[in-house]
């Protein structure tokens, strides 16, 4: 059973065509991300998206628990997709010539090769650099970035405890995330009816209520170190 929360939107998006629409929409700018970490020249960045979203497709039809967090299976099958297109536009440009003796396909293979080991070899810095790097694309789909969140965050400790409680009312309702997530727009009425937070306070801490919600839904192990402490507290997420 899936237990984390882009897992429990995967499983829904396995059954329903229009939630997984929704999903591969809601995650494109992390599609975008894995298309510019792993890129072949001789392929254009219209067909490296389509090749991508499919790969997401198959990677949520595909996922098991088992292999671990869903974003990390996913960015590994769009790596290994795109791959197998460069390989197949190798053999359609280079028909007549044996693919082990030409100094062209070797470098191409050296490419393919760093690439992927360059995608496997991520020590803990690296992994951090790319939450950070994620998120910033997350950020800015929803028009803000670091700074105005810091901006925003609330001083108080009972302040940023309401805020993740909100976060907390929006992360269980599935259904409602997943059109959080496709609309970009924070349901302000509905979770103040789950959550029982005026719809004025919010409003004035939506930014870090979103960003609180895209860590949690995402798979950002590295930054959540960086949430305050009562997150993990009996009762809360």
């Amino acid at each position: 059973m899936l237990t984390d929360d882009i897992g429990a939107l995967v499983q829904m998006a396995k059954q329903d065509n229009k939630a997984l629409d929704a999903l591969i929409d809601a995650y494109l700018p992390f599609i975008k991300d894995a298309i510019a970490r792993i890129t072949f020249k001789m392929q254009s960045q219209d067909d490296c998206l389509t090749i991508a979203m499919l790969a997401f497709a198959q990677s949520v039809r595909t996922y098991d628990p088992e292999r671990g967090t869903f974003l990390a299976y996913a960015r590994t099958v769009i790596a290994s997709r795109l791959t197998d297109e460069a390989r197949k536009e190798i053999r359609i440009h280079t028909p007549l010539v044996p693919l082990t003796t030409t100094i062209e396909e070797g470098d191409i293979q050296w490419e393919t090769q760093s690439a992927i080991r360059a995608y496997q070899a991520q020590d803990e810095q690296c992994n951090l650099q790319y939450d950070i790097e994620a998120l910033n694309i997350q950020f800015d789909a929803w028009g803000f970035d670091w700074q105005k969140l810091l901006k925003r965050c609330p001083k108080q400790d009972r302040s940023r405890r309401i805020c993740h409680t909100v976060a907390k009312a929006c992360l269980e309702q599935k259904e409602l995330q997943a059109q959080m997530l496709l609309r970009r727009q924070l349901p302000m009425r509905d979770l103040s009816e789950l959550s029982h937070v005026p719809i004025k306070t919010i409003e004035k801490y939506r930014v870090y209520i979103v960003a609180i919600i895209l860590i949690k839904q995402g798979d950002y192990p590295y930054i959540h170190t960086f949430l305050p402490q009562f997150w993990g507290e009996e009762g809360s997420l």
